[in-house]
């Protein structure tokens, strides 16, 4: 039975880090960014099989900024940060065994949206907006 749970969890990590990579690898809208949430999820005894990964999304708009501007460039990664937390604790409410810890989610989660906001920024200050 633990080699069952061993395969279902690397092979919902496996999907889920596939799934985030894709994900990630698209360009990022004109006025949003993406902020993905992978999480293992443990059922609770009262729902017996294996841990499966959840993803959750949320998008921040940065339609409003002016990203040419360090003080817009950093209220859109407080707004990505407040986001990636967010969801996590959201999931931590519903699935308090799910991992990896808020903590842990929320960082990642954001480090990896922050990929796309540095490109936006990026492309804002060659075009001057």
């Amino acid at each position: 039975m633990k080699t069952i749970n061993r395969i279902a969890v690397g092979t919902a990590l496996f999907l889920s880090a596939s799934l985030f990579a894709a994900a990630t690898a698209a360009a990022p809208s004109l006025t949003d960014v993406t902020v993905e949430v992978p999480r293992v999820v443990k059922p609770d005894t009262s729902q017996p099989g294996a841990p499966y990964a959840m993803i959750l999304k949320g998008r921040v708009s940065y339609a409003d900024l002016n990203l040419s501007k360090a003080a817009d460039a950093a209220t859109l990664e407080q707004r990505i940060t407040d986001k990636a937390r967010a969801i996590c604790e959201r999931i931590d409410r519903d699935y308090p065994d799910s991992t990896p810890n808020t903590a842990e989610c929320a960082k990642h989660a954001a480090d990896h949206a922050m990929l796309q906001a540095r490109k936006a920024v990026a492309a804002a200050a060659k075009r001057g907006k």
